[in-house]
């Protein structure tokens, strides 16, 4: 509705990123599974909620169908998929329905998860975390990790959401806890962490109004800025166009790359994508795509 990428241009986008890397080693999907507009059913929320679920079940098992080298990897990769704000909040729907995302819900995220899990094969530590939080880390022993982010909570724009009060909630869901052990780790045992989100924490290009409300961006900014040595790369999604970011604070000679990846979706004049990726110094691999984001990674 108005901004999803027809099936035709889905199907195509797969089997063009199939033929480019036909046996990726692993492959992200950046968030926004679903379109912004999908599920606007007036008619009862509890239908318009079930069609949200079973889009997002069929657009991740596709991708995974599409890639079935990425889901079986033996990197211990396999396939990432991150939160966007369409598949988490409720937009286009009853107001009502806000109140199933909240902070005190051990399973806000269940059925994500679910259809995560199935694509991804998680680990039960893994889906567990991605039910209660959103937000998990998967890789082999003493090989690149991923740190799968959830930036909904971060939001500054109503639109995707009402935003917390960062004074109330420094830390939502323990995110900024759990990223600081993950870049610990990655520093103690010398391999690479990948950081997969969708929101990325910067200005918007179009408006340059703040993704993130700027206490928590500040906040993440401050832990790389800190462990800056352990991060091997930054994807996000949600901005549609592609783009690359430079940190503040961090000399470029010790920057990983930030990479904002285009989207399948045309809305606002895009060029529909996916993107290749190829990591150096012994990384690992991938594929994929999304409405608003996605990485073909190729490790050699």
């Amino acid at each position: 509705a108005e901004c999803a990428a027809p099936n035709g241009l889905f199907e195509h986008m797969l089997a063009s990123a199939a033929q480019r890397e036909p046996s990726p080693d692993f492959v992200f999907l950046l968030g926004d599974a679903i379109a912004q507009a999908h599920g606007d059913d007036s008619t009862g929320t509890a239908r318009a909620l079930r069609a949200r679920e079973e889009n997002y079940a069929a657009v991740t098992s596709r991708i995974a169908k599409a890639f079935p080298s990425a889901v079986t990897s033996s990197h211990g990769l396999g396939c990432a998929v991150a939160l966007g704000n369409n598949d988490v909040h409720t937009i286009g729907l009853n107001d009502s329905l806000a109140s199933t995302v909240g902070l005190n819900d051990a399973s806000r995220y269940a059925w994500q998860a679910a259809a995560v899990a199935a694509m991804c094969g998680l680990s039960d530590e893994q889906a567990a975390s991605f039910r209660r939080g959103g937000f998990y880390a998967r890789g082999a022993p003493g090989g690149a990790r991923l740190a799968v982010l959830n930036t909904a909570p971060y939001n500054a724009a109503p639109q995707y959401g009402t935003p917390l009060n960062a004074t109330l909630h420094p830390d939502p869901l323990g995110q900024f806890a759990w990223l600081e052990a993950e870049l610990t780790h990655a520093a103690a045992r010398r391999t690479p962490l990948l950081i997969l989100g969708h929101m990325p924490p910067v200005l918007d290009f179009v408006d340059r109004a703040p993704i993130w409300q700027e206490a928590y961006a500040a906040r993440y900014w401050e832990l790389l800025g800190r462990h800056s040595k352990a991060v091997a790369g930054q994807f996000f999604g949600h901005s549609h166009k592609s783009q690359f970011r430079v940190w503040g604070g961090v000399p470029a000679e010790e920057q990983a790359p930030l990479l904002v990846m285009g989207s399948v979706s045309p809305i606002y004049g895009n060029n529909p994508g996916f993107a290749v990726v190829t990591l150096g110094e012994g990384g690992g691999g991938g594929g994929g795509g999304g409405d608003d984001g996605g990485a073909v990674v190729d490790l050699r």
